[in-house]
């Protein structure tokens, strides 16, 4: 990918959450009325032999139409990223000097390798099989 669509990809995705937080805080101070995208007053339960219909709180589709409007632009906002791994910042397995290096690499938390001794306990039923 060329350092421009990155760039825009970003500031696209910088511009979508700073949208969402200004459109939040409108919605949330009382000076915007929340999006109106589904109008949910009731739902109906199709139970055997009768259907029955419950009536529903406005709060309800409010919360409804605002965790479905925040989702919809997280996902807008992240769709650039394509859940990508940078491959370069991976050291090879098969290194010089890893199988030297192991034993420390297991006691110092910030290694990849890192193992808690207070984990151990759970995590030994794993390892033995």
């Amino acid at each position: 990918m060329e350092n421009k669509t990155g760039y825009s990809l970003l500031w696209g995705g910088v511009g979508i959450i700073v949208y969402s937080i200004f459109i939040a805080w409108q919605v949330f101070s009382g000076s915007a009325p929340p999006p109106e995208l589904i109008d949910l007053k009731s739902i109906m339960l199709p139970l055997p032999n009768m259907p029955v219909t419950m009536p529903l709180d406005p709060q309800i589709s409010k919360a409804m139409n605002l965790s479905i409007y925040f989702m919809f632009l997280l996902f807008v906002a992240s769709a650039g990223n394509a859940g990508s791994l940078g491959v370069a910042s991976i050291p090879p397995a098969s290194m010089p000097g890893l199988l030297k290096r192991l034993p420390r690499m297991l006691r110092d938390p910030m290694t990849p390798l890192a193992l808690r001794l207070g984990y151990l306990p759970f995590v030994a039923p794993w390892l033995l099989r």
